[in-house]
């Protein structure tokens, strides 16, 4: 299968492989079975969702620009090669992209990955820029992977929620576009 954007060329193994977790993390909608003792069962269903989200969407930006061992560079090669197609579809994700900056607007969000890769705190100033969203979903995803971001916080459920329905959302359009899902 070929990637329309971009000439990329798709094993059907790492297609199946994108379909696998992209459908992992829609079950994550129903996941609170078995979590109903926790406080917020919710927040844990998406917690699991938005780290299995991330998998086929460092899959994709891999295959997207498979020299660049650098993953921010191949962050921003995505959001370039996907930001068009992001304004046609943005109204869908306003719900997910509100929260988070209105979230984001007074505290921005801070790197809770251990130094010495600490970076500048940062927020989403143009909710039409895909880069600025995709970097805020991202250190969401490593301040929860690798920060230590518990869902002890309302901040912090506001944040994994919707960083997983806007990344989900994201990516499923996305890879209906490339016809990698249907």
């Amino acid at each position: 299968m070929t990637i329309i954007r971009n000439n990329i060329y798709l094993e059907n193994d790492m297609i199946e492989l994108i379909k696998l977790f992209m459908s992992e993390a829609s079950a994550k909608q129903n996941l609170k079975k078995g979590l109903g003792k926790n406080p917020n069962p919710e927040a844990y269903d998406k917690a699991v969702g938005l780290v299995s989200v991330m998998v086929p969407f460092e899959a994709m930006i891999g295959l997207m620009s498979p020299t660049e061992s650098r993953i921010w560079k191949q962050r921003e090669f995505f959001c370039s090669t996907y930001q068009d197609l992001f304004l046609t579809f943005k109204d869908s994700c306003n719900v997910w992209i509100e929260a988070l900056f209105k979230e984001l607007e007074n505290q921005p969000l801070i790197d809770m990955t251990p130094a010495p890769k600490t970076r500048p705190s940062i927020r989403i100033n143009d909710k039409s820029n895909l880069l600025e969203i995709i970097e805020v979903l991202y250190r969401v995803r490593s301040n929860l992977v690798h920060g230590n971001k518990t869902l002890n916080s309302s901040r912090n459920i506001v944040l994994i929620i919707n960083s997983f329905h806007l990344m989900y959302n994201i990516l499923d359009h996305i890879f209906r576009e490339e016809e990698i899902i249907r």
